[in-house]
């Protein structure tokens, strides 16, 4: 199935669709729909490193048409992705595939994302072997501090607005996993690989931009950051306990 998450409940639409009506209590709906969008903009913008893109700023109804025509579009592909969902470690590696291409680097997780996971549980390991667990189980960890429901709502809305881009070339495969990826994410409590690799994707960053000191200074030390057998979340739908940082 295709799925589309920018209906009345997402955040952008609920202010679309707000009617020019006074309510009788101070403020009318056009006003509230305005500070909604304005407050939902915001928001949306400071989970990742858009600062300065396409990205920082919410759809207008001009952007809004072209992602529900590509939902349209997309329904004729039913069986393919009907498909893509049985074939979750196919679909798991298509979405980390995606995820990985540079035109997602502006919705990489913003620095005070990351510290606010540093201070809570401390530095990702640094794994030798291949069959090491220990980063993957430090990505669950960091997931659980922060991607609640209103990150994941405000992260899946951003990533479709990619749709048009790779319907327009062609690549309706990858559209169809952007589109599942968007619903999991908001519908369920898994780290889909949008979450994974947005995390990864930051981290990366952050480490790039950062001194050794800088970040030891605002990491929690290893004895108080949580154990490898408090993780949670693995993702069976997904396979999130099969992913990795680059």
């Amino acid at each position: 199935m295709c799925y589309s998450i920018h209906g009345p409940v997402g955040p952008f639409a609920r202010a679309a669709q707000a009617i020019i009506k006074w309510d009788g209590k101070g403020m009318g709906r056009q006003a509230r729909a305005k500070r909604q969008r304005r407050e939902a903009e915001h928001y949306a913008a400071s989970l990742t490193a858009c600062q300065g893109t396409w990205l920082e700023h919410a759809p207008d109804a001009a952007e809004l048409q072209r992602i529900r025509q590509i939902d349209l579009m997309l329904r004729q592909y039913r069986l393919q992705a009907m498909q893509m969902g049985r074939d979750k470690a196919g679909t798991h590696a298509l979405s980390l595939d995606v995820y990985r291409e540079p035109v997602w680097a502006a919705l990489h997780l913003d620095d005070w994302l990351i510290e606010d996971v540093l201070e809570v549980i401390g530095e990702p390991p640094i794994a030798v072997d291949p069959d090491d667990t220990a980063f993957t189980t430090w990505l669950l960890h960091a997931l659980g501090t922060i991607a609640h429901a209103r990150f994941r709502r405000a992260l899946a809305e951003q990533s479709r607005r990619f749709l048009p881009q790779y319907a327009a070339a062609g690549r309706i495969k990858e559209a169809l996993a952007i589109e599942h990826n968007a619903y999991m994410t908001v519908m369920s409590e898994a780290a889909t690989p949008l979450l994974v690799q947005m995390l990864v994707g930051g981290l990366s960053r952050y480490y790039e931009t950062h001194d050794e000191a800088a970040i030891s200074a605002i990491a929690a030390p290893p004895a108080t950051a949580p154990g490898a057998d408090d993780a949670t979340g693995a993702d069976d739908a997904t396979g999130a306990g099969d992913a990795t940082p680059v």
